[in-house]
């Protein structure tokens, strides 16, 4: 996974004049007062490495303000003026360290403004490197979602990377070109099978040059067929046949059904009444039965 990159090397020396400059011990209060994007083991790391040191401006800062504190006894009347002299000198120090802090402070806020006005949101930083290792991940088959995570970003980060570094999409597109052509290429080999010269040692010293041949791999002729002429070699033939989605008829001819339908009913009704009165068979209108009184 690429490195996160949190502060460039014009904020860490911002960073360590402000804890040089000033009396306090640790690394925890510039985390908190300069809002800083790292933690303080990282500050102490960095701190480490290059061997921050605080200034003689606060070592001298920090002697004085013992040398007053510790001295509580009566002073005689010579001294009196060395100790006002003294609260001076402690008094102009503080306020040169802590207007010192608050300007170096300002200043890597503005920094880190400027710099995440830059981004707009992007979480790191497009650093060259990057073209060299897109074109190893293109190689493998890699998508932008998968780029997008392996860098540690958004894929509308890629996006605008893309755009942005035309080195960046160069080298995507050539790693995706490269193992596309590798993959064709080894399976045209295998569809058209290939033949190898092996030499064999017989008995009496005699070197015999055998041939062998490797059959044709009839998966990958398959899928070149299939991909380079789907027409000619398609496993499924579709049949495309018109239907009518309007199967409901329309009112003109509904009526005419419904009008022929009528005009049965009548004439079946007409046959019945006729054989009732030939055969006399009276119905009795109130019950719909035979009335056999007649």
């Amino acid at each position: 996974m690429a490195a996160k990159p949190k502060l460039t090397q014009e904020e860490w020396d911002a960073v360590r004049a402000a804890w040089e400059s000033d009396p306090r011990e640790g690394y925890s209060w510039l985390v908190t007062e300069l809002n800083l994007p790292v933690s303080r083991p990282a500050i102490g790391k960095v701190a480490a490495r290059e061997r921050w040191k605080k200034s003689k401006v606060t070592q001298n800062s920090e002697t004085i303000k013992e040398s007053a504190v510790e001295k509580p006894s009566k002073p005689k009347p010579q001294k009196a003026q060395s100790k006002k002299s003294t609260a001076k000198v402690t008094k102009v120090t503080q306020i040169d360290s802590e207007t010192l802090s608050e300007t170096i402070s300002e200043t890597i806020s503005e920094t880190i403004d400027k710099a995440s006005k830059k981004q707009r949101g992007q979480p790191t930083l497009y650093r060259e490197e990057y073209a060299k290792q897109v074109h190893r991940l293109s190689l493998l088959g890699t998508t932008d979602e998968e780029i997008a995570i392996y860098f540690d970003v958004a894929e509308q980060t890629i996006s605008n990377w893309k755009k942005e570094h035309p080195e960046f999409l160069e080298a995507m597109n050539r790693g995706k070109l490269e193992s596309d052509s590798k993959i064709a290429r080894a399976t045209y080999k295998s569809a058209l099978g290939k033949h190898y010269v092996e030499e064999e040692k017989v008995v009496g010293n005699e070197v015999v040059m055998t041939k062998r041949q490797i059959p044709p791999d009839v998966a990958a002729q398959r899928m070149w067929l299939f991909n380079r002429r789907p027409k000619q070699w398609k496993n499924k033939i579709e049949l495309k046949e018109d239907i009518n989605l309007n199967v409901f008829p329309p009112k003109e001819e509904l009526d005419a059904i419904y009008a022929k339908a009528l005009e049965d009913a009548r004439k079946v009704n007409e046959t019945l009444i006729g054989r009732r009165e030939r055969l006399g068979v009276v119905i009795d209108n109130e019950t719909g039965l035979i009335d056999d009184d007649l």
